[in-house]
């Protein structure tokens, strides 16, 4: 990977290249941003650039056998830590790795965009919740103890750090401190305010920005996945995420989680609880991932109908279906009750997150739609 290749963040990279060249880079970054603001790919263009032996001011060259090995995931100083699904880490540390390394290579080979759900599907079960255990944590040390094979750094590439467990924290926080030489942890946190405090406060934080509405629309035209105005109406739908832009234009701008969202607020308005309660048999079969996925949906969508129950279509980003739906419904999301919405959204994704139990949990929230939806006053 190439910083050419990752799209936008031009002020990032040269941030990233500025520091390596001055000799400032800290042994221990945190980049922060949207899934699809491109920290990923732009955590291996950076250990490319700096491991690269013919690299240029701009960027690798590319055409090494260092940058082979980069692109390809297959550097033996390149390493990796990521979420992975409970009974996965009770498996030998060997087959783990190698299992996750393998899965990795799959996922970048087809984009290195990728969200938190798309990466526990590519592991092979979508609906659960991964984790950072201190068994993932031990194999860190293991590994950064290690001299280097080839180059003079060491890289570790640990994403989503607001995944890793207490115990697992404690295990790092002498080596992320005091790394052994060369040695170089780039941190990617989609949720930064959710890493411990004992985490973030030994690494050096830089914040992705979103993506430019012009940036992605090209973005999708070169990669073949949208043209024209249908690519500029897909990068206004994504809101700045470009893993969000490719859902979007691969499944023509409908989310698998607006049939939900009509069938919650069909039964709201209609007052009509037996069919909330199938909702809630539905939505309570999804598994914990795809419920918090759908409730974040959900937040965005309340917005997109206040606006235009204030006659501010302009401002709304939705297409498609999705536009239509915001805006049949939009006289029920007012101001007396929109706060109350978003709310209700976060305390369930919290309560979701939490191990809640979903059948009581959805049922409370939709019992409590049906008495605020029917407010139906427009301020």
């Amino acid at each position: 990977m190439q910083f050419r290749d990752v799209i936008g963040q031009e002020n990032v990279k040269r941030l990233l290249r500025q520091r390596f060249n001055e000799g400032r880079m800290p042994h221990a970054m945190m980049l922060s941003g949207a899934t699809g603001a491109g920290g990923f790919p732009l955590a291996l263009a950076l250990a490319q650039y700096m491991a690269c032996s013919h690299r240029t001011e701009e960027d690798s060259c590319g055409q090494c056998p260092t940058c082979k090995k980069m692109a390809k995931i297959a550097h033996p100083d390149l390493h990796f830590c990521m979420p992975l699904i409970r009974n996965r880490e009770s498996d030998d540390p060997a087959t783990v790795e190698a299992d996750m390394l393998d899965a990795l290579r799959a996922q970048v080979a087809d984009t290195p965009y990728f969200s938190e759900s798309e990466w526990y599907a590519r592991l092979g079960d979508s609906a659960k919740q991964g984790s950072i255990s201190a068994a993932a944590s031990r194999r860190i040390v293991e590994a950064l103890w290690l001299k280097s094979f080839e180059i003079p750094y060491k890289f570790m590439i640990l994403w989503l750090p607001e995944r890793m467990h207490l115990a697992a924290a404690n295990r790092l926080l002498k080596i992320v401190e005091e790394p052994p030489e060369g040695t170089y942890f780039i941190l990617l946190s989609v949720r930064p305010h959710e890493v411990l405090p004992t985490i973030a406060s030994r690494v050096q934080q830089t914040l992705l920005p979103h993506l430019e509405q012009p940036t992605i629309a090209r973005a999708l035209e070169d990669r073949g996945l949208a043209q024209g105005q249908v690519a500029l109406e897909v990068a206004q739908a994504c809101q700045g995420d470009f893993t969000e832009a490719q859902r979007i234009a691969e499944e023509g701008g409908e989310s698998p989680f607006l049939n939900l969202m009509q069938a919650l607020y069909r039964g709201a308005i209609a007052n009509r609880y037996p069919d909330l309660m199938d909702w809630v048999e539905t939505v309570a079969k999804l598994g914990r991932e795809p419920q918090k996925e759908m409730l974040a949906y959900f937040a965005r969508m309340v917005r997109e109908m206040y606006m235009f129950n204030l006659g501010q279509g302009d401002l709304c980003f939705s297409i498609g279906q999705e536009r239509e739906f915001a805006q049949k419904v939009s006289p029920y999301v007012h101001g007396r009750n929109v706060g109350w919405l978003l709310d209700e959204y976060s305390t369930t994704l919290y309560q979701i997150a939490r191990n809640g139990n979903p059948s009581i949990i959805f049922t409370d929230m939709a019992i409590r739609h049906a008495r605020m939806i029917l407010l139906k006053i427009k301020v």
